[in-house]
């Protein structure tokens, strides 16, 4: 490390303390102002968890926030170290009869160790987790300072993703501006001091040390240490004339994926001087200056892109920090400020995130700091996509050992992470999944193929640098879990519902759920009563002690896949005899299995009935289909089984944020009204930390897929939707008696300016892609409607008094006023 420059106060090093800081840093008594929409910390980051996050869905940023000492933890959506080498998945088709044979016994353990002994003769031994997410380097920043440090704070600015971190002390005001540009690929660092070039600091970049993951009994399961030293060979720091470079080798690299990367920062400074010393820089006597960061992957170590990453930084200087500011917040500012969410958070919402953070708990969840995670979670949704969707931790990482490889986790997480892109209006986000599926669909078929002779796709369970099927255990054969591809053609199937983008239907959506339509076609077989049986079977993370056969949540993906694929082909015109036969597969499904208690079985054979968990009701996540609405027992066994699930997890464990977003789901589709608000209620106090960071568990293991799932939770509260036909305020919590809600979407090509209520009634803007006319349903009966302005009238329904028909013309605003009787 290199030696810190004289002119720094050692006492000021020595007795800085985040306790002190916050004392110092009052509401009314800070450099920096809360943000309109942001929030302010009051002390730095203990550990890198806790610093602020900004990011442009590839380059991620963590900002510790120290004043004199402070580190910036970079890192990117796809440095993933080589740690397991792709290897086909286990050969089972051949022998597929055999493995059937002993799962239809009910010899699901036998079963299992009978493919772990199988898998070691085709080169598997321990465990194969996923190529892990890591991070790339430290920026260091060492800033001279003048007597006591006071009047702290750290911002950040979600419409801009500009994090802040400024003080005072004796000389005057210093001020870092960090963001990470979504136009230019580049994080843009400001650093400004006191006016007359009183700015000296050092800077240089440095590898993490191999801190593990904080928080959770098994946080040095992931051996960070072993992944640092075992995985990371050649590392190099340099500093010449204003620049510092960094390259770092994998002792590890196998075809299509990374041998190394490399980080380039260009210090350009505004008056005094910019020095090399040993690999750091020091400048002495500026005004301010200004820090281009790039992080590069490398494919071919020996193809180096330093020097061309330095030519490309230096034609994106002269736009100066405003400049490259305004392009970027051009496209990032265009996605955030699409919502707006107003609760009555008041005064609550100047308050430093860690007082508001004081103020709210479960049974009593602030208004401000619920408005603060809505906000927060779309607006670290935005900074996690780019070329790729967010995976468990998104861009950001601090430690070389993440939880589960911080991977992509599909048997859940990676479902939650998506389900705010559409609802909370950020709908071409979808893209980035799209794009994901598309780069691997070639292991997805040889998947299929090797493991069960089938033509079409098979998804892992979990990935990073591949999509072949590695991971797995005699505890958790979870490559048998084949529901992957029909649940993720959901989000293909509800693309094309919100955006009417025929063009998308036919060439992604449709080739897609064809795709995952013809591994079922080949992989089911008829059961002695004519019913398909789903063997090998799977539901997510339970054991094999207790079956791997005919899994309920298969049937339920199963016959939404199916059900999607016919509708979307007979939209376009197209596979007659394609939907000829996928129709015929639907009537061979087999019957959700109901216990003797009145629940929906986890599992469809009456040996195996168990009470269902979350994934044995998935078809009722985002709607109630026909054949279950028309059922009453079947409807009211989904209810049971939610009521169930609900009551345990209020006497025992509230769990994990994904549990919480699936069982809200269920629940807002279901109308279970205090259900859904219960868990909002859990998961917006128990998630998020004082610096709005958030957690797989209640306050500890660092992964994003709550930010994907908190702002549906919001907006399904206040607004559902079909394809001509709209629910306002169905679910409307008794705690939100006023408020007013801005950009939601609908489906059907249908966008809620805005949605306010206040108790008398309630005044709501739409305006549709189309002219259509669409019903509108309400809570409650309805008194009258007034339309201003619009075309026609707004027609109340005088057999269903709580809905009223309402044209919409094409891209124009109307506003109806409803008061309710």
């Amino acid at each position: 490390m290199p030696k810190i420059p004289v002119l720094i106060s050692l006492a000021v090093l020595i007795s800085f303390a985040a306790p002190a800081l916050a004392a110092q840093a009052s509401p009314t008594d800070r450099v920096l102002a809360t943000p309109e929409r942001g929030y302010v910390s009051i002390r730095p980051a203990e550990r890198w968890e806790d610093g602020l996050m900004t990011g442009n869905g590839n380059i991620g940023a963590m900002v510790e926030g120290y004043p004199v000492d402070d580190t910036i933890v970079f890192s990117h959506a796809k440095l993933f170290l080589p740690w397991w080498p792709p290897i086909p998945p286990v050969e089972t088709a051949g022998r597929l009869a055999e493995l059937r044979k002993m799962i239809s016994e009910g010899r699901y353990k036998d079963a299992a160790d009978w493919y772990i002994a199988l898998s070691k003769t085709q080169g598997y031994g321990e465990k194969r987790w996923t190529d892990p997410i890591v991070p790339a380097f430290d920026l260091r920043i060492v800033t001279g300072a003048s007597g006591h440090i006071r009047r702290y704070g750290r911002t950040l600015d979600f419409a801009t993703g500009v994090v802040s971190v400024g003080w005072s002390d004796l000389e005057g005001i210093f001020v870092r501006r960090l963001f990470v540009s979504r136009a230019d690929d580049v994080a843009v660092l400001l650093i400004k001091g006191p006016a007359g070039g009183k700015l000296d600091y050092r800077l240089w970049l440095s590898q993490r040390p191999s801190t593990p993951l904080s928080g959770g009994e098994d946080a040095d399961y992931w051996k960070p240490g072993d992944k640092l030293k075992s995985g990371v060979g050649e590392t190099v720091a340099a500093a010449s004339g204003h620049w510092l470079t960094y390259r770092s080798r994998f002792r590890r690299s196998w075809p299509r994926g990374l041998q190394g990367y490399e980080g380039v920062a260009g210090v350009f400074a505004k008056g005094g001087t910019v020095e090399p010393d040993r690999d750091s820089l020091v400048v002495k006597g500026a005004d301010e200056a200004l820090v281009l960061v790039r992080i590069t992957l490398l494919k071919d170590w020996d193809a180096s892109q330093i020097e061309a990453q330095k030519t490309s930084l230096e034609r994106l200087a002269p736009a100066g920090y405003d400049g490259l500011l305004a392009s970027h917040e051009k496209r990032h500012g265009g996605l955030f400020n699409r919502m707006r969410l107003d609760l009555g958070g008041g005064a609550d919402r100047a308050l430093p995130s860690e007082d508001l953070k004081a103020k709210t708990r479960i049974g009593a969840l602030n208004p401000a700091w619920l408005e603060k995670t809505f906000d927060f979670s779309r607006f670290a949704t935005i900074c996690a996509t780019g070329d790729w969707p967010p995976a468990l931790q998104g861009p950001w990482t601090g430690t070389w050992g993440a939880a589960w490889s911080g991977d992509y986790t599909h048997d859940g997480n990676t479902y939650v992470s998506l389900s705010s892109m559409l609802s909370a209006n950020m709908p071409e986000l979808l893209n980035a999944f799209f794009r994901y599926m598309d780069e691997f669909m070639p292991d997805f078929r040889m998947n299929a193929k090797v493991m069960f002779g089938a033509r079409g796709i098979h998804v892992p369970s979990r990935m990073t640098t591949h999509g072949l099927d590695n991971h797995f255990d005699a505890a958790y054969p979870i490559t048998w879990w084949t529901a992957a591809a029909a649940w993720m053609a959901r989000f293909y199937h509800e693309y094309w519902l919100y955006t009417g983008d025929r063009e998308f239907l036919a060439k992604k959506a449709v080739p897609f759920m064809k795709e995952a339509a013809l591994f079922y076609e080949d992989f089911l077989y008829e059961g002695p009563d004519g019913r398909y049986i789903f063997n090998p079977s799977y539901m997510p993370e339970d054991p094999p002690g207790l079956s791997t056969f005919n899994a309920t949540m298969d049937l339920a993906v199963t016959r939404d896949l199916l059900t999607h694929l016919i509708a979307d082909c007979r939209e376009l015109g197209i596979e007659k005899e394609g939907v000829k036969r996928w129709t015929a597969m639907l009537k061979k499904l087999p019957d959700y299995l109901i216990t003797p208690d009145g629940l929906i079985s986890e599992w469809l054979t009456p040996k195996l009935m168990r009470p269902g968990s979350q994934w044995a009701l998935t078809q009722v996540m985002d709607r109630i289909p026909p054949e279950i609405a028309a059922d009453p027992k079947l409807l009211e066994a989904f209810n049971k089984t939610f009521d169930r699930l609900l009551e345990r997890r209020r006497k025992s464990f509230r769990g994990t944020v994904l549990l919480n977003a699936a069982d809200a789901q269920i629940a807002s589709t279901l109308r279970n009204a205090k259900g859904a608000y219960e868990l909002l209620d859990w998961t917006a106090n128990e998630h998020f930390t004082p610096s709005l960071t958030t957690t797989h568990d209640p306050g500890q293991i660092f992964n994003i897929d709550v930010c994907g799932g908190l702002p549906d939770m919001v907006v399904r509260l206040l607004l559902q939707s079909e394809i001509g036909s709209i629910e306002l305020l169905p679910l409307l919590p008794t705690e939100w008696p006023k408020g007013r809600i801005e950009g939601a979407l609908a489906r059907g090509r249908v966008t809620l300016r805005s949605l306010a209520w206040d108790g008398k009634s309630v005044i709501a803007t739409l305006a549709s892609a189309a002219p259509q006319t669409v019903w509108v349903r309400m809570p409650g009966a309805i008194q009258s409607v007034s339309l201003k302005p619009g075309p026609g009238q707004a027609v109340i329904d005088p057999k269903a008094n709580d809905r009223f028909s309402l044209p919409l013309p094409a891209g124009k605003d109307v506003t109806v006023e409803i008061a309710l009787k």
